[in-house]
């Protein structure tokens, strides 16, 4: 049942500022290649740019690879919550950085429909990606994800080894946008550097494109608070051919006066609004006991809210836990006590 509409301004249009805080790390947590929790660092590694070798094939052992295509919804994340006894019921919001993306994305988001599952606690929105981690949809796409891994795998003197992206390093970390409250987790691929890979710069439109991605990776960086990026130029045959390294923070500098240019104010702006307009929306309803969709219609420039039943959701295939809407059952009953 749909409940209520929000209708994004242009990207062109002026926003009233808000406040963002810089986010602080409280935990980390590790996950493994078999993709279960552990209370460590043990999947932190270490970015040396020696290891890093101009001319290595970002192909090299494709064929072996193994993505990880199961949806796992906020398990990780409530589970480290619950462990380390986070005070989750303090925050307004709480779900990963991905989806924190797509909201301060959304403002030059002209293309790519998404759709978050979102229940309530007490006063907290839990939010949670609909769709299972991205697959591979050809040949093609699979070499162009496969070389983000092989490009990490330099980056830790461990060329060519990746068989699988699931095991990771991941950060805990609390932000303020305006006066919404926010509880993220995200990956880290190193100790407090974000790693990408991109088609090596030749063109006026290779440069426009280019300029388009790094939004994207502004925001996956700024909201785990990771400093530095470092961008790995590869050519059309999976060639590493250049290696940049970027400050987070000068990124919207960078981007001024360029056919794509963007306005990370506006985009944190509008990000604000959408969470207010998702938790005004669900609050006001105020039932626990129903799931909240959340869609935005490219097309549109349309974010709607649907009411729906806890079910209407995709379950993990194997799935380790009963479940409550996305939620593990137990945690979300441990939850529930806590706020009694």
């Amino acid at each position: 049942m749909l409940v209520n509409s929000f209708k994004l301004p242009n990207h062109a249009q002026q926003l009233p500022p808000i406040q963002v805080s810089y986010p602080t790390q409280l935990t980390t947590f590790s996950i493994n290649k078999d993709r279960y929790i552990l209370y460590n660092n043990s999947q932190l590694s270490y970015y040396n740019d020696a290891r890093l070798s101009i001319g290595s094939d970002l192909n090299f052992g494709v064929e072996g690879m193994v993505f990880n295509e199961n949806i796992e919804h906020l398990d990780n994340l409530l589970l480290a919550i619950d462990h380390y006894k986070l005070d989750w019921w303090s925050y307004n919001v709480i779900t990963f950085r991905g989806i924190l993306t797509k909201l301060t994305t959304a403002l030059y988001n002209y293309d790519d429909n998404w759709c978050l599952n979102c229940m309530l606690i007490h006063n907290s929105i839990f939010i949670s990606d609909n769709s299972p981690p991205a697959k591979p949809s050809s040949e093609w796409h699979k070499r162009a994800m496969y070389n983000g891994y092989a490009f990490e795998g330099l980056a830790t003197g461990a060329p060519h080894t990746p068989t699988n992206n699931s095991a990771q390093w991941a950060t805990i970390n609390k932000l303020r946008f305006g006066k919404h409250k926010i509880l993220t987790a995200g990956e880290v691929d190193y100790d407090y550097i974000e790693l990408k890979t991109s088609i090596q710069i030749q063109s006026p439109a290779q440069q426009d494109r280019f300029d388009q991605k790094l939004l994207k990776f502004y925001f996956q960086s700024y909201l785990l608070g990771v400093p530095k990026i470092v961008v790995g130029f590869k050519n059309k045959s999976g060639i590493l051919v250049d290696v940049k390294e970027y400050d987070t923070l000068s990124l919207p500098n960078l981007v001024r006066g360029s056919n794509y240019a963007w306005n990370h104010k506006t985009c944190t702006s509008l990000a604000e609004m959408l969470i207010e307009f998702v938790r005004e929306t669900i609050t006001s309803i105020g039932d626990e006991s129903k799931m909240y969709k959340v869609f935005y219609s490219a097309a549109d420039r349309t974010i709607s809210i649907q009411v729906t039943h806890l079910d209407d959701i995709s379950y993990p295939t194997p799935d380790p836990f009963p479940r409550y809407g996305f939620m593990p059952a137990h945690l979300h009953a441990r939850m529930r006590e806590c706020v009694r």
